[in-house]
């Protein structure tokens, strides 16, 4: 016995440290910068702004390579207030967008009226230009992106405008024409906090707050500024407080997001679907803190996958997660739970780049310093629970799961085999042997939540494969 539980607890460290190598930080913000943006992707090198920190502790542009290397503060933030058209921009918490080889984006505070700026930047980190000075009257304290539709820029404001609540603005890509299109008020939502999405001549965003039911919308306009429609009165039991922006469909008629809280069950936060006309809204997955809590960032669809972060929640650690579902609402998985070593509370808005099985982010907190990181995450398609075995391999699924989970195996196909389960102590919760089936299934919902080292034993006594199983209920 005293054997057996010390190979348990070899392998349990092997799992361990196999779920760590999927997770690389690539980089670690050293001087209180508090990223706060997507990473925009050119090429093989990735692009950023951060809240705080530089030279100037007013936060900067950085590019990174894609393999981590090459970091570089491109330019910082200096908002001096000297020169009328010239200001500097302060505390960026916007992503970045390219045109024509330079790079656009707008600073939260600074500017002539410390209310923000639209600049634009080579991707070299000269040339830096003011193009737009935010004022009360038109919009002040922008969010997210620009969005480029035609010759012009479209954008939100966190407050300001004629009701003070934020407005949606275009504006020339040379800064001229500042156009404040439409003024948010309670009544048709208010403090819109993501990037607006565009699908020919009408863009869509969502709002923190506001509405009928006060926790939030999702909204239509065209880009001509005219034809603002409510499609999405959040209500707590269909979503509250979504803060990021809306994920177009390729085929341009269905929108994804997230809503920082609300949905049924525990009321944590959900995933959501609708037409581009508003019609079809639906839940697809709410949380429940265990697999997540507060997904404030916008999702990635990859073909009928969407990926994104949540703010808090996922065990063991409660700092928030990368997650998947489907499009359906089906196959969800809790791929990687933040542990403050790398990196905690992936907040306001960040987004995940997926690339095949690898996925690319920046976290707000945490890391080596506790300001930051930049990560790498390899999604292997079954994780670390599809183990290479001697003809063929081994799966399980689903997990994370309720209590029932499948194994299928080529391996073990007409062959006498014995399943063990044991818990985080070393004890052994379940077993069941002489196995005849390629699939078969256990059933673990008499246990409590957490984690469980499997190991499937071939009739000779060797270890035809072994993994851990989460058991959320």
């Amino acid at each position: 016995m005293r054997t057996k539980l010390l190979l348990l607890i070899s392998g349990l460290m092997f799992a361990v440290t196999l779920c760590n190598a999927q997770m690389t930080i690539l980089h670690n913000f050293t001087n209180q910068e508090f990223p706060q943006c997507h990473l925009l992707q050119i090429g093989n090198v990735f692009y950023g702004t951060t809240l705080e920190g530089g030279a100037n502790k007013q936060g900067y542009v950085f590019s990174m390579n894609k393999d981590g290397s090459g970091f570089k503060d491109l330019w910082d933030f200096k908002d001096t207030g000297t020169v009328a058209g010239n200001y500097n921009g302060s505390t960026s918490r916007n992503s970045l967008i390219l045109l024509r080889n330079r790079l656009y984006g707008m600073t939260y505070n600074g500017g002539e009226y410390n209310e923000g700026v639209i600049f634009s930047i080579s991707i070299n980190g000269g040339g830096y230009k003011d193009l737009w000075d935010f004022t009360s009257a038109t919009g002040t304290y922008p969010c997210g992106a620009l969005t480029l539709a035609g010759n012009k820029f479209y954008g939100v404001t966190a407050s300001g405008g004629a009701s003070g609540e934020g407005v949606v603005f275009s504006v020339d890509t040379n800064g001229n024409n500042y156009i404040d299109m439409h003024d948010f008020s309670p009544a048709n939502g208010y403090d819109p906090y993501g990037s607006l999405v565009v699908s020919g001549k009408t863009l869509f965003g969502t709002t923190e707050n506001g509405g009928t039911g006060n926790e939030g919308t999702v909204y239509s306009i065209d880009t001509a500024g005219s034809n603002y429609k409510t499609l999405v009165n959040f209500n707590n039991f269909n979503g509250a407080y979504p803060e990021a922006a809306l994920t177009l469909a390729p085929n341009g008629t269905r929108l994804f997001g997230t809503c920082e809280g609300g949905g049924s069950g525990f009321y944590d936060g959900s995933v959501f679907e609708l037409d581009t006309n508003g019609n079809n809204f639906k839940t697809i997955f709410a949380f429940n803190y265990l697999d997540g809590e507060e997904p404030l960032g916008e999702v990635t669809l990859v073909g009928s996958k969407l990926y994104a972060m949540t703010d808090y929640g996922g065990e063991p650690y409660f700092l928030g997660n990368i997650f998947v579902v489907d499009t359906t609402g089906t196959g969800f998985q809790d791929l990687y739970n933040f542990d403050a070593v790398h990196g905690q509370y992936p907040t306001n808005g960040n987004d995940v780049i997926v690339s095949g099985d690898t996925i690319w982010g920046i976290v707000y907190e945490g890391g080596t310093n506790g300001y930051g990181v930049i990560y790498q995450y390899l999604n292997t398609p079954n994780g670390i629970n599809t183990i290479n075995a001697d003809d063929g391999g081994l799966k399980v699924y689903p997990n994370p799961s309720n209590g029932a989970f499948t194994f299928q195996s080529t391996v073990v196909s007409g062959q006498p085999s014995e399943v063990e389960v044991y818990n985080m102590m070393g004890q052994q919760v379940y077993s069941q042997t002489n196995i005849p089936n390629s699939t078969f299934r256990i059933d673990l919902s008499n246990q409590a939540n957490g984690v469980y080292l499997y190991r499937l034993i071939s009739l000779d006594g060797s270890i035809v494969g072994e993994g851990k199983l989460i058991l959320q209920k």
